[in-house]
Order: C-alpha cells, then sequence, then structure tokens
C-alpha cells in the first residue's frame, strides 16, 4: 500500500463529572488539514458521541505483526488541565465499515 492508510474512528464522550460552563474540552479537529486546529467543546458535558472521522491517514506506527494496530486522540480540559491525556483504541485498516472507539472519559 502507498500513502497513508485510511481509517475511520468515532470520538465517544463518557461522562462522570459534567464539569461546569467555566470548563471546555479541546482535541484536535481531523476534519481539519491543519493538524494544530483544534475542537472546542465547551461544559457541562454529556455522554455522547462527539465526532465521526471518515478515511484519515492512519498515523501511529509502528504496525506490529499480529497485533491489532493503535491510534490515539489526545484531550484536555481547560481551564482545569494537568495536561493532555490519551485515548487509544485499536484502528482496523481494511475494512472500511468499521469505526474505531476513541472513548475521552470525564472524571
Amino acid at each position: 500500500y502507498y500513502g497513508s492508510i485510511p481509517t475511520n474512528f468515532i470520538i465517544r464522550l463518557e461522562v462522570h463529572e459534567p464539569y461546569t460552563e467555566d470548563d471546555t474540552l479541546i482535541f484536535r479537529d481531523f476534519h481539519s488539514d491543519i493538524i494544530t486546529d483544534i475542537v472546542r467543546i465547551p461544559g457541562p458535558f454529556s455522554s455522547d458521541i462527539i465526532d465521526t472521522i471518515y478515511n484519515i491517514g492512519f498515523s501511529e506506527y509502528p504496525i506490529f505483526y499480529n497485533e491489532p494496530p493503535q491510534q490515539s486522540v489526545g484531550y484536555r480540559i481547560i481551564p482545569n488541565s494537568s495536561g493532555t491525556k490519551w485515548s487509544d483504541f485499536d484502528a482496523n485498516l481494511c475494512d472500511t465499515s468499521y469505526f474505531g472507539d476513541a472513548v475521552i472519559v470525564i472524571e
């Protein structure tokens, strides 16, 4: 395969602590060609699917034999952030109907 391998995934919130309207969840905007663009979602938060990504170029290498490839979504809650957290999930690179499940847990 030549070039970037496409993969699909959803970003889902699993909320245990909704925070307040003073808090904002930020993560990369996977729909933009500029990798520094971010999505901002104001609090309070609720459990739901917040984004669906189609045919994004798989970017987590190396890929190991007999292990599912992993993809990651980094996120923060501002102003209460203690740094970037990561949601890791399996990426299926051969099945275009498969969607990985990136779960952002808000605690």
